[in-house]
């Protein structure tokens, strides 16, 4: 069975909140944005779907690109990772070595 790339938080995931609350005073609203103090190699843009999944090729397994809802993509660590936005049609990539 293939490894995935990915974990899904369960259990305690206030844990993770209160730190993605701390880190990033994440702010969720339709009407102000940004929704995260953005960190400081960051590297935000706006996109859309068709930037990140193009039409006529496979999509992702999981996508970035938010879809109605905040997308949250991070590493352990918080080193790095991407937050989308779901009404500002923004994706943030965030992190480094």
């Amino acid at each position: 069975m293939a490894t995935r790339a990915y974990r899904e938080l369960t259990g305690d995931e206030k844990a993770v909140w209160d730190r993605v609350n701390a880190v990033f005073d994440f702010r969720p609203s339709m009407h102000r944005v940004p929704a995260i103090t953005e960190p400081a190699r960051a590297w935000p843009s706006l996109v859309g779907p068709e930037n990140i999944d193009p039409p006529g090729r496979p999509g992702w397994p999981l996508s970035p690109y938010p879809d109605g809802d905040y997308s949250i993509y991070l590493a352990e660590g918080f080193r790095f990772g991407t937050f989308g936005h779901p009404w500002e049609l923004s994706l943030c990539v965030f992190g480094g070595v």
